[in-house]
């Protein structure tokens, strides 16, 4: 500590002890000023014998020196409290030493009390209150039981003055304190409320504004789930690209939403799905975007990147005068750009990087889905001609197997015949209605076609006739599962047969085949294959020829010596 900062009072982090360090130390230097003024006039007040008024007064200085110096060293409340304890014994050893509870120097007391209260707390100002009216009531009856003697002298004229000065100096000192820290102690208070009136505004405008951006962010979360929820049943890509401009512009602050798909080629972006009667674009007046060209639709695409226009942004010639917002999201499903998404505002806003990080979630789902129905048409289309190829065989073999002479069977009183007229009827309504038809006669009879199916395919039909009857629902039920059944074992049947007959075919190609191998005459090859033939297939008349080879065949099997490097 440097010799100019020991003339000032110290400060501190805290404002309390600093400010009780400015207290403490206008009061040293106001007692310290007093005693000094009191030594200079010491002469005046003691002519007879100043001596021991001088001694009094040296002790007092080195006992405010001493508390000045623990003030310095930052021991504010022990200074303070040996201060009010010296002062407060300076004052009653004075009042027992003259004139007892009668002595000028008792008034003084009533400074120790309020310095204490000052530079300690109301706790200590209330006990040397009542140290000082105890040791009142004890010098009074000390003095009045002859316990002690109390020297009863007349104070000079001067020495009262210096006393009451001294009192009313302090006091208004202390009372001018007190009143310099009660305004500052009111002042900060006032600070205080503003500051915390202002805290509370500005805590209150950020909970309104994180109220704000948490309700705007779970919007657009519920939009994202709901977009998500609506699209995920969706497979129809035409139906999904509707549905998905719907719900963009429905939940999200935009009033256009465009959608272009890639082509084939991958060179152009075509205008799929729109909102717009009269798209703000005009490059989408000709329904498709040229990729290689700068356009925001083909760099979000080329980029895999989302592109963000506003009107302080360059090169807008592509926006209309009433867009002011205008974003571009690729739609990119595993990496590969399907198209992109335009959504276009006529309204000012600011677009955050978590509201585009939102968008690019929607789009990738929306990317995800528009993958999945183009798979799922493309496995529809595949099932589709998978089982018309399969009909078509079905119908083949069928046709084939039925142009035979099958024959159809009556039943009639327990007895099963061969009908060599099946009813031609029945069969066109089974083959026109695919379904069970049902009719009644006017003699009551009850008539019940069923066609016999297997795979969209009807093979045949079965005619029931009852009288008087009312077919049931279960009865229904119970011939189409005992038809169904026939059916499957017509086709067992017919795949049986169709595997005997390619395993005959098969052993008389083995055989024909080893009979010819087991000579290398060409006559006899020619011949076992003209009788093998003969017999497997039962023909009158097997006739077999080589022809010639002709010119052309000739001049490619030409060989000259001279090819082969001789």
């Amino acid at each position: 500590m440097s010799l100019h900062q020991w003339f000032y009072p110290p400060q501190f982090k805290q404002e309390t002890q600093t400010r009780l360090a400015r207290n403490l130390y206008l009061i040293l230097t106001s007692v310290f000023s007093f005693e000094v003024v009191f030594g200079l006039l010491i002469f005046a007040i003691f002519p007879n014998n100043p001596l021991p008024a001088l001694g009094f007064l040296g002790i007092a200085m080195l006992f405010t020196i001493g508390c000045y110096i623990l003030m310095q060293r930052g021991n504010l409340n022990l200074a303070s409290l040996i201060f009010c304890f010296l002062l407060g014994l300076t004052t009653l050893g004075a009042s027992i030493r003259s004139n007892g509870g009668d002595s000028l120097t008792i008034q003084t007391y009533s400074i120790v009390i309020m310095i204490a209260g000052l530079l300690l707390s109301t706790r200590y100002s209330l006990f040397f209150a009542v140290m000082g009216i105890l040791s009142v009531i004890g010098i009074h009856l000390a003095e009045n039981s002859e316990i002690i003697t109390i020297t009863r002298i007349e104070y000079p004229a001067l020495l009262k003055v210096a006393i009451s000065s001294f009192v009313f100096l302090m006091t208004s000192i202390l009372l001018a304190t007190v009143s310099r820290t009660t305004s500052l102690a009111l002042q900060r208070a006032k600070q205080n409320e503003t500051a915390l009136e202002e805290a509370n505004n500005e805590l209150k405008a950020i909970q309104a504004n994180l109220e704000q951006r948490i309700e705007h962010r779970t919007a657009q979360l519920q939009a994202s789930v709901e977009i998500s929820q609506t699209i995920s049943n969706l497979l129809d890509s035409d139906q999904l690209g509707q549905r998905v401009i719907q719900k963009l512009v429905s939940l999200f602050p935009f009033e256009f939403a465009t959608i272009y798909m890639v082509d084939t080629s991958e060179k152009w972006a075509i205008l799929s799905y729109t909102n717009q009667t009269h798209p703000q674009t005009p490059v989408s007046e000709t329904q498709q975007i040229d990729l290689t060209k700068p356009n925001s639709v083909a760099d979000a695409i080329r980029t895999r990147k989302t592109k963000v226009t506003t009107p302080s942004s360059l090169n807008l010639a592509h926006l209309a005068p009433q867009i002011h917002v205008e974003i571009t999201l690729p739609l990119l499903s595993r990496g590969k750009p399907l198209g992109a998404i335009q959504l276009q505002s006529t309204h000012p806003q600011t677009i955050s990087q978590r509201e585009i990080l939102t968008l690019e979630s929607v789009a990738n789902q929306i990317a995800t889905a528009f993958e999945t129905a183009r798979l799922f048409n493309e496995s529809q289309q595949q099932l589709r001609e998978i089982n018309r190829l399969n009909q078509f065989y079905l119908q083949t073999t069928w046709q084939a197997l039925l142009t035979q002479d099958v024959p159809a069977y009556h039943l009639s009183r327990g007895t099963v015949a061969e009908s060599p007229h099946p009813n031609e009827t029945a069969l066109a309504i089974a083959q026109n209605e695919r379904k069970i038809h049902i009719e009644h006669d006017n003699m009551g009879n009850a008539t019940l076609i069923a066609p016999i199916m297997f795979q969209d395919q009807v093979l045949g039909a079965i005619e029931l006739v009852s009288t008087q009857r009312i077919w049931t629902n279960d009865e229904i039920v119970l011939i189409e599962a005992i038809l169904n059944q026939t059916a499957l074992s017509l086709e067992n049947t017919r795949l049986i047969l169709e595997t005997q007959t390619r395993a005959e075919q098969e052993k008389m190609i083995s055989d024909i085949s080893s009979r010819v191998r087991e000579t290398l005459d060409l006559e006899t090859i020619l011949q076992t294959s003209v009788q093998e033939m003969q017999k497997k297939l039962k023909l009158s008349e097997v006739e077999i020829r080589l022809l010639p080879p002709t010119l052309h065949d000739t001049a490619e099997l030409h060989f000259s010596p001279s090819d082969s490097g001789a």
